[in-house]
């Protein structure tokens, strides 16, 4: 693993939690993060229409709400990293 992976992680997704829900979500902000996998795993796609057809609009508003708090968490964390 290299010194900056380990060194500047934003953050680590255990087994069946998902992401780019903030890419569907908030088109506005470009995103400035790659995931790295430690173990195999299956990658599954939607199509956002799909995403948004499928997943209950009741969800959908507390995915929305989440998006906010990892906005405010890697906003925090890339500062912190610029501190270092």
């Amino acid at each position: 693993m290299s010194q900056t992976l380990s060194k500047f992680k934003l953050g680590v997704l255990s087994s069946k939690q998902w992401i780019g829900d903030q890419v569907v979500l908030d088109t506005k902000r470009p995103r400035l993060f790659t995931v790295v996998a430690q173990t195999h795993l299956k990658v599954l796609e939607i199509d956002v229409k799909d995403f948004f057809l499928r997943i209950p609009k009741d969800y959908i508003k507390q995915l929305q709400w989440l998006n906010m708090q990892k906005v405010d968490f890697i906003s925090d964390r890339m500062f912190d990293i610029a501190l270092t």
